[in-house]
């Protein structure tokens, strides 16, 4: 869920918070224990037909077993690639956690975690320029999770990132790609 978005009771539309009332939001839990636990995350992405112009994509945050913030949704916008899914992921499970909460996402995307733990850094410094003197692939979804990140370094809380070999039988990986191809599969059922 995007915290800066909110319903506007009398027209019925979805709107963006004034920067008043986004200062004003509640950034914490309520309870002793519930910040200090730390959560985590299984995300994934994938992709039909991936690096082809009939490319089809879904994306997969699991939480837990029959958690309602489980997310199992098509990946939105004209690029359709396994990348830009796994990124997509990650940010939406960023959305999702807790601010002021420690959280571990798990990918199996060696790409996504390098893009916002590593390489990023040399990106900003240079412009967002890759090594290739080529802009940065991905850059919207790379700059929106670092956002997330820093917003909740602001607030004390560690965001880590854990490597997984994909389709080696770790459950919260097997639940989150389960997740993905159900998100791919109804942007095909759209089409």
């Amino acid at each position: 869920m995007d915290t800066r978005l909110l319903l506007n009771a009398t027209t019925g539309n979805i709107e963006y918070k004034t920067p008043a009332q986004y200062a004003a939001t509640k950034q914490h839990a309520i309870g002793p224990s519930s910040a200090s636990a730390e959560l985590r995350i299984y995300t994934d992405g994938a992709a039909r037909g991936n690096g082809t112009a009939s490319s089809i994509a879904g994306i997969g945050v699991y939480f837990g077993p029959q958690d309602p913030r489980n997310i199992s949704e098509p990946l939105t916008g004209p690029r359709q690639t396994n990348q830009r899914a796994e990124l997509t992921a990650i940010q939406r499970a960023l959305d999702m956690a807790p601010r002021d909460r420690q959280v571990t996402i798990y990918s199996d995307s060696n790409y996504a975690i390098k893009c916002v733990t590593e390489w990023f850094i040399s990106w900003r410094r240079n412009g967002w320029v890759a090594s290739s003197k080529k802009p940065v692939e991905n850059r919207d979804l790379v700059e929106a999770i670092l956002t997330r990140i820093e917003e909740r370094e602001a607030l004390g809380s560690r965001t880590k990132f854990q490597w997984l070999k994909g389709h080696d039988g770790d459950p919260g990986n097997v639940a989150a790609d389960e997740l993905a191809v159900k998100g791919a599969e109804e942007a095909i059922l759209r089409t």
